[in-house]
């Protein structure tokens, strides 16, 4: 069991998957703060506990590509934009570098 709590522990965040999830929570989740997480899910296509994780770690997590993609055709934008807004905003904060938690 120690094995496994170090591992949560020792989780990588990458800086990408941190600035990805800020951007979702900042530009796209900002407006429905007053909703329940259920709704939001429902509205983005994705599970509850992912917008739980994105809402609540300011540290971010590691997004799957699949979610990432769910999210942007809900809201209507092509992946490649996405990633031109996320650069356009952070891009001086996007390697490859990674923080422990």
């Amino acid at each position: 069991m120690s094995d496994n709590n170090s591992n949560k522990e020792n989780r990588r965040v990458y800086n990408v998957d941190k600035f990805v999830c800020k951007f979702i929570r900042e530009n796209w989740f900002s407006g429905l703060l007053d909703e329940k997480p259920k709704k939001i899910a429902d509205e983005f296509g994705i599970h509850y506990h992912t917008v739980e994780k994105i809402m609540t770690r300011p540290e971010g997590y590691h997004i799957p590509l699949y979610t990432l993609s769910t999210i942007c055709f809900y809201k209507g934008v092509k992946l490649s934009q996405f990633f031109k807004e996320v650069e356009r905003l952070y891009g001086s904060k996007l390697d490859d570098t990674y923080d422990t938690k």
